[in-house]
């Protein structure tokens, strides 16, 4: 089973410039600058050989990723029985302020670093909490 995200938001550069340029995602840097005029077609005639300094320079690629509630709930239903974490890699602030209490709604196992309101809603639900010390980057 997987899931496909369809990103709308996905941005690339060439690593060291400040410039950012739209892309696609499942796609590659050939096939982005292509898109966007930036290289002409390699497929034609020797066009190649023009664009093979793509290949020798370093890309960045960013993509912002909002979780929503129907995704959180999503993968508790298709997986029941696997331990659902939410790590502390997330932006804290309202963004987390929002997410955690869904995450406790949608019946995650484990949330690090909670929000207040993921706590309240916990409570709120009843929910035995234990609270321990994690990094999820260890």
């Amino acid at each position: 089973m997987a899931i496909h995200l369809q990103p709308r938001n996905c941005q690339l550069r060439e690593a060291g410039t400040t410039e950012w340029f739209p892309c696609q995602v499942p796609g590659s840097v050939q096939t982005d600058l292509l898109a966007l005029n930036r290289i002409p077609d390699p497929f034609v005639a020797d066009n190649e050989l023009q664009v093979q300094w793509v290949t020798e320079r370093d890309w960045e690629y960013r993509l912002t990723f909002h979780a929503s509630a129907d995704l959180l709930a999503e993968a508790r239903f298709r997986f029941p029985d696997v331990p659902l974490y939410l790590g502390c890699m997330r932006p804290k602030g309202g963004y987390r302020h929002e997410l955690d209490p869904l995450a406790v709604r949608a019946g995650l196992n484990v949330l690090v670093s909670p929000s207040r309101p993921a706590r309240q809603m916990a409570a709120d639900l009843g929910l035995a909490t234990r609270e321990s010390r994690e990094c999820c980057v260890l």
